[in-house]
């Protein structure tokens, strides 16, 4: 994918390089040892594919720590940009809890995440600079997309992205639902999973219950999500924003959003992005 754009954080006027039409990069004299870039999906623009961030489709920015070693040229493997459809960020409201969906296009390809809702609590968004309010939304992972190996033996249902238009807090947490598709009983627990870009792991941030009715599974507790370049100060189970987010007891599928696979190699780095 052209047009991605990589900066080191701390050296972003320095260290920073572009996708070219094949999705290689290369960013040399980085730092040694472990150090942190983002990969900024959101500058690329195509009109044919209505890439046009944020009113149209776009892949969002992550943040990813990486390793290099002197005198080497380290490949760093790939990095799947989910695709967020046009339509998947809604305004957050000041006065009254928002309730945010998948797109509705993303549910009538997809009838699962039907059920999947994050509860986002009046004027609890806010950016680095202090400034109240946003757009928050999610989107679907596939399976095949995911940021990074998923725990062994387990298979998520349904995973997802929270993406907003750039503030990076909620100062509360944001309770999350997902629907029961693994057929618990009613009161049955289960987890919820959130990907750590920090470790590159996926971890259990906290626990999740089924609805009486057996139809949704939700947190014990409200579980905070965090937003893609922030933490969030409330301690509890925790969602980490831009990054993959799953509930799940035992098996899990997604399905299909197209996504941008980057592929980067480090000291002197080199990533390749390609769409798929």
């Amino acid at each position: 994918l052209q047009g991605v754009v990589i900066t080191v954080d701390g050296l972003e006027n320095e260290l920073r390089a572009t996708t070219d039409a094949f999705g290689n990069f290369r960013l040399d004299n980085v730092p040694v040892g472990r150090f942190f870039v983002h990969i900024d999906g959101t500058q690329v623009r195509d009109d044919q594919l209505g890439l046009n961030y944020p009113d149209g489709n776009y892949y969002p920015s992550v943040g990813k720590a990486w390793e290099s070693h002197p005198g080497q040229e380290t490949n760093i493997g790939e990095v799947f940009l989910p695709l967020v459809r046009q339509g998947t960020l809604q305004t957050v409201s000041a006065e009254e809890t928002t309730v945010i969906t998948a797109a509705p296009s993303i549910i009538e390809e997809n009838p699962e995440f039907a059920g999947v809702a994050i509860s986002v609590p009046p004027n609890s968004l806010f950016s680095d600079s202090g400034e109240r309010g946003g757009q928050v939304g999610i989107a679907p992972v596939p399976a095949d997309r995911l940021p990074g190996p998923g725990p062994e033996g387990l298979q998520f249902p349904i995973v997802i992205t929270v993406q907003t238009d750039g503030a990076t807090n909620f100062d509360q947490p944001v309770p999350i639902c997902f629907p029961n598709h693994e057929s618990l009983a009613p009161g049955e627990k289960s987890a919820l999973w959130s990907f750590n870009h920090d470790t590159g792991r996926f971890e259990i941030v906290g626990p999740m219950t089924v609805s009486a009715d057996g139809q949704l599974s939700a947190p014990i507790q409200a579980s905070a999500c965090w937003l893609p370049a922030g933490t969030v100060q409330p301690r509890g189970p925790s969602v980490r924003m831009g990054a993959a987010v799953a509930a799940a007891a035992a098996r899990t599928t997604a399905t299909g959003v197209r996504t941008c696979v980057v592929r980067r190699r480090i000291p002197t780095r080199t990533r390749r992005i390609r769409f798929t």
